[in-house]
């Protein structure tokens, strides 16, 4: 068996892989060893993917499967009264910048849809474990080692391959990416599940993602997936998880009434539709992720805290910076020792950029609020959440950001 490009997983980022190397005539295989549909969470979409999905002409898709429409994002304070919202823009083909509905999504429905489509416009998908890649003499990626689902063993010829296993980080785990590093919330566990019976107020809130704030790292996600379900995620210091001394259910169900007044009410009568999950060690870096034939993409190189739902968009938007260097790899013009360090350099800058969102949200929450809402740094605030990352000169609000950051040390800030 043989392919220009060896694709090692099938989420989001490796069916969205495939796509935009498709669209540049090149070929790939899929290698996925689970089954979809399958559970995962980070269910939100920016405004930029959802103009992605309308390009690949797949809205009717989206309509299809009844995903909740998301218009805007709402952080509540700790008293849940006080909130703001943050709305969904986009800018296309250097368009001006305009607001845009986007997409909530069920990720077993929706990851097998974007599988299927990658699969009918020419991926060819190989059920099976991949193991490890093989390099040539001159040490550049001649093919990968697959473990069949049907247990023997058979190798795959390719030009190049891309890791899109997610939090599975299968180059590194195989120690030829880096080492995998915590990141700066990395003692933070996350209690999830999915519930019907969630209140939902008014028809503009009804898909919005709604973001319950306690305290620095302590707060709550309120996503829609369809009609009936949203998915509920309580992310907490695991030092206080572990200090309440509950069981995983437990736990859930009494943060659930304790967290956020707001989201008790919601909360009030609900029934678990999933089974409780628990992850820790949400965040982590993996600083060295490209190398002669090979590169990650999205979560098999870098993990931010979820708090802003960039997981999707970073997935795709690298998957199609990745396809770009896949391309003129290929044709022979990248021949450097490391002929994706531009890649590299890219995706650090706008996965920095997610991260310093981040933190200086954490820095002093009310502030951020008013950066975005009454100061005129609210453009650029809203050109980040659009996907306007990756800018080589900072926006005006990212090195505000940073410098709030920088005052306060990640100090607390309370939101009433």
């Amino acid at each position: 068996m043989r392919t220009q490009v060896a694709i090692i997983g099938g989420g989001p980022g490796g069916a969205a892989s495939a796509l935009f190397l498709g669209e540049r005539g090149i070929d790939s295989i899929i290698i996925e060893a689970a089954s979809f549909p399958r559970f995962h969470i980070g269910e939100s979409m920016t405004g930029w993917v959802a103009e992605k999905i309308r390009g690949w002409g797949l809205e009717s898709a989206m309509k299809e499967n009844r995903f909740p429409i998301k218009r805007a994002g709402t952080v509540y304070g700790s008293s849940g009264l006080n909130r703001y919202d943050v709305p969904i823009t986009a800018r296309v083909a250097g368009t001006e910048r305009r607001q845009v509905e986007t997409w909530q999504v069920r990720r077993s429905v929706f990851d097998k849809m974007l599988l299927d489509v990658a699969v009918e416009r020419g991926a060819r998908l190989v059920h099976g474990k991949a193991i490890e890649p093989i390099f040539d003499d001159e040490g550049a990626v001649s093919g990968v080692t697959v473990q069949m689902a049907s247990g023997h063993t058979t190798t795959i010829e390719a030009g190049a391959i891309i890791d899109a296993s997610g939090r599975k980080t299968w180059l590194s785990s195989l120690g030829i990416a880096g080492k995998k590093e915590r990141g700066g919330y990395e003692s933070q566990i996350a209690v999830f599940s999915h519930v019907k019976g969630a209140v939902r107020n008014g028809e503009f809130e009804e898909g919005n993602t709604l973001l319950f704030y306690r305290e620095v790292d302590h707060w709550s996600w309120f996503i829609p997936v369809d009609d009936e379900t949203v998915s509920i995620g309580i992310v907490t210091p695991a030092s206080y998880y572990k200090s309440m001394k509950e069981t995983k259910e437990d736990f859930f169900a009494r943060e659930c009434r304790e967290l956020n007044p707001n989201l008790a009410e919601r909360l009030a009568d609900v029934e678990l539709v999933e089974p409780v999950t628990a992850t820790a060690n949400f965040s982590y870096k993996i600083p060295e992720f490209t190398g002669k034939g090979w590169l990650c993409v999205g979560d098999a190189h870098r993990f931010i805290d979820p708090f802003f739902s960039f997981g999707i968009h970073l997935a795709l938007s690298e998957a199609e910076k990745a396809a770009e260097y896949m391309a003129s790899y290929l044709a022979g013009e990248l021949d450097d020792a490391d002929p994706f360090a531009a890649y590299a350099g890219i995706c650090e800058r706008g996965m920095d950029t997610v991260q310093t969102l981040m933190d200086s949200f954490w820095a002093n929450p009310l502030g951020w609020g008013y950066m975005l809402h009454y100061t005129d740094h609210g453009g650029d605030v809203l050109d980040m959440f659009g996907g306007r990352i990756y800018e080589e000169e900072p926006l005006r609000a990212l090195v505000s950001m940073r410098e709030m950051v920088a005052r306060s040390d990640r100090g607390l800030v309370p939101v009433s």
